[in-house]
């Protein structure tokens, strides 16, 4: 039997307008039955075990690379509703001087909460991108001469147990497999992010259900790793985190995010998949411009802009590219199943309405939110 239990969330930093109503089913059982089918997560499990009935099957976004849906889709039209949904709360959220920031300001919390480092003895840049990387549309983003790349992966693989803003030890927080693989361009001002799974995402992926409850460690947002590591490194080659101008998403396998990439380029005339580089352009302001920041790919960007301004400076997205240099022409009469497009998203500085300055600028600087909401 199940039970609705009907909860509202209040957390959210863009204020009860962006609240959440939504409907909880909990599947009520005998103590016997509880007690035989507890939900083990992932190595060693979730301190906080949560019973329930035996997990039933559940497709990950990364079990196939698209879905190979037409846009009329029903899935497709509500992924598309809701990726418009919060991209436009991400857009005003980039645009808000009085936006929250993020709390996790150290470098070394990373390995404090189980997330282990990897640089790539030889960094590589992904195949398809040679084009996008270094022409003159985009700055020359390719300065082979004078870049110092670095590719890093981070993984949480460790348990941990790291203390609070109280010097309090936290429960212990199990790995995950969540992983972030990136190479960082710092005198280009550049970001390439390769593949990416939040914990979030790695614990449903591995459980084949949505996740329930439990705990799930809390430094786990890309926009928070990336940012750390990009900042970590610039200024180790003497440079400023300030100078970020792009960040790259390679070969995109979410079949959430290409649905609503489809759907964009649909919307814009475009029939035959992501053209090849130059690709495809989309302001940030439009509907298809916000459908990408709303995609699993695409928020994190948004996050990082809005919530790290101590790092990147007042900082907005100026366009998003769609392009996919991979996919050959008989691929393109079914581009829904073969392609794995590529995004660029162009990062410019943004001045604020003079008006509006003095005020907001002391909301920022007064104090220090903590930034906590899931979008």
């Amino acid at each position: 039997m199940q039970v609705a239990q009907q909860r509202r969330i209040e957390a959210s930093p863009l204020g009860p307008a962006a609240s959440l109503t939504f409907l909880v089913y909990v599947n009520v059982q005998s103590r016997r039955a509880r007690k035989s089918t507890p939900c083990t997560f992932i190595g060693d499990g979730f301190p906080d075990q949560h019973y329930c009935s035996k997990p039933h099957k559940r497709s990950s976004p990364f079990d196939s690379l698209t879905s190979g849906l037409s846009s009329d889709a029903p899935v497709v039209r509500q992924d598309w509703k809701r990726a418009l949904r919060k991209g436009k709360e991400l857009y005003d959220l980039m645009g808000d001087l009085a936006a929250t920031q993020s709390h996790w300001d150290s470098y070394e919390r990373l390995e404090k909460y189980g997330w282990d480092k990897t640089v790539a003895s030889q960094p590589e840049f992904p195949k398809g991108m040679d084009s996008a990387l270094s022409v003159e549309q985009i700055g020359s983003i390719l300065e082979s001469a004078t870049e110092q790349f670095e590719e890093v992966t981070w993984s949480h693989l460790s348990r941990s147990a790291a203390k609070d803003d109280e010097n309090r030890v936290s429960k212990p927080y199990s790995p995950t497999r969540a992983h972030y693989r990136a190479l960082y361009c710092p005198r280009s001002g550049a970001i390439v992010s390769q593949d990416s799974i939040s914990p979030k995402v790695a614990v449903e992926a591995e459980y084949k259900r949505r996740y329930r409850g439990g705990t799930v460690v809390p430094l786990g947002h890309q926009s928070d790793i990336l940012a750390r590591k990009y900042a970590h490194f610039v200024k180790c080659v003497d440079g400023k985190p300030s100078n970020l101008r792009c960040f790259f998403r390679s070969h995109v396998g979410n079949t959430t995010t290409n649905n609503v990439l489809f759907r964009a380029l649909e919307e814009g005339d475009s029939h035959s998949g992501p053209p090849k580089w130059l690709g495809r352009e989309f302001p940030p302001g439009a509907s298809a411009g916000k459908g990408i920041l709303g995609t699993p790919n695409g928020r994190g960007v948004a996050l990082m802009l809005a919530t790290r301004r101590a790092e990147f400076g007042l900082k907005t997205v100026r366009t998003v590219r769609i392009f996919d240099d991979e996919i050959s022409d008989e691929q393109r009469k079914e581009y829904q199943k073969h392609s794995r497009p590529s995004l660029i998203f162009e990062i410019m500085e943004w001045i604020p309405p003079r008006a509006h300055n003095t005020q907001a600028m002391a909301r920022e600087t007064g104090g220090s939110t903590v930034y906590r909401a899931r979008l």
